[in-house]
């Protein structure tokens, strides 16, 4: 039985035309401590971890408009391996 896992991908904020601004900013993969991507085993669980993110405190970077937006990935996804 293949079971299903999920990840949590970040997508930064930037203005348009900043030395940060990228145009497709969903690369960045949410990892633990190690650099280790964060699995999880249910999407409802990656809900819990992007809920804990958005609540907790965070300081916009150089040229960053707004907090980061997270998306739920499954881990065999493009998104998950590009």
């Amino acid at each position: 039985m293949n079971e299903k896992k999920y990840g949590i991908v970040q997508r930064r904020n930037y203005y348009e035309g900043t030395l940060n601004a990228r145009g497709d900013h969903w690369h960045r993969i949410i990892s633990d401590l190690t650099g280790e991507p964060v699995v999880c085993d249910s999407r409802d669980d990656a809900r819990q971890m992007i809920a804990k993110m958005d609540a907790a405190d965070y300081e916009l970077a150089h040229s960053e408009y707004s907090r980061p937006s997270y998306r739920i990935v499954r881990t065999d996804s493009r998104l998950w391996h590009d």
